[in-house]
Order: structure tokens, then C-alpha cells, then sequence
């Protein structure tokens, strides 16, 4: 079974990522995230109908205000770290694909605490179709 939700981030190129969503999408992926600085290939993710997420710092900025917000609102108490819970763009995330990079900044931490990662050298169809396939193969058991 697919990753119901892969986040790709790393060093892209527009034409790489057009690869793989085609691939990711045709392996029955629900949805892919993209994280991203790189104006062109946010251009080519909107132009796929991929979500292109906030890069992380901001990503945790505005879920502090957003928290301090229902502090103020009485809708939280300042200690209750229940209600500060992130997700990447509001969902868990299964797979977390990295294309050049070896580290993890802004890769959508906060939603991905149970993903599984995969880094790869180049962003290509072939990457994401071994990628999916090692992730069908792996049993996850969610830290336990």
C-alpha cells in the first residue's frame, strides 16, 4: 500500500518534480506536499496541483500566534501543550522524500514524527517508484 501523503522537499528542479507526482500519483499516492523556497518550482507544484507548504520557521511562527490567539480567547491555557500540536499543512504525513539534502530542516517536522524518510540523491520517477515500493514493504510501527 502507497504512502497515503509524501512531502517532497530538498533540492528540486521544476521538470524533477513534475516526474515525480506523475510517478508518485500513478502509484496511487493520495496526496503530495511540497516544501519548497525555490519560486519556479513552487510555480510548477501550484501549475500540478501540489500544495506548496510554508518553509518551516514561518510554518511554527504562525502556529504560536495561532495558539497565543486561543490563549488570549480562553480557548487554551498557556501550559496546555495538547493544543500546540503541528501538522504539515494540517495532516499527518506518511513519507517524507528528501532530493539532495541529508538533513531535515524544514521538512515539516511537527507532521511527520512517524513518517518514513527516504533521501535521495536526484528527485526522478525511478526515486519515488523505489521509494514506494520500500515503503510497502517496511512495517510501521509508529514508535512502539
Amino acid at each position: 500500500m502507497p504512502p497515503g501523503t509524501l512531502l517532497i522537499g530538498g533540492r528540486l528542479s521544476p521538470d524533477g518534480l513534475r516526474e515525480a507526482v506523475d510517478e508518485a500519483r500513478s502509484a496511487g499516492v493520495d496526496e503530495v506536499l511540497l516544501r519548497t523556497e525555490d519560486p519556479d518550482v513552487a510555480e510548477a507544484g501550484q501549475e500540478l496541483g501540489v500544495e506548496v507548504l510554508e518553509p518551516g520557521r514561518r510554518e511554527v511562527a504562525e502556529a504560536v500566534a495561532q495558539f497565543l490567539g486561543m490563549v488570549e480567547a480562553g480557548e487554551a491555557e498557556a501550559g496546555d501543550t495538547e493544543a500546540l500540536v503541528f501538522e504539515a499543512g494540517g495532516r499527518e504525513v506518511d513519507a517524507v522524500m528528501m532530493a539532495g539534502e541529508r538533513r531535515l530542516a524544514d521538512a515539516a517536522l511537527w507532521g511527520s514524527a512517524y513518517a518514513e524518510y527516504f533521501f535521495v540523491d536526484e528527485l526522478s520517477r525511478r526515486a519515488v517508484a523505489e521509494s514506494i515500493r520500500e515503503f510497502d514493504e517496511r512495517s510501521r510501527r509508529f514508535g512502539r
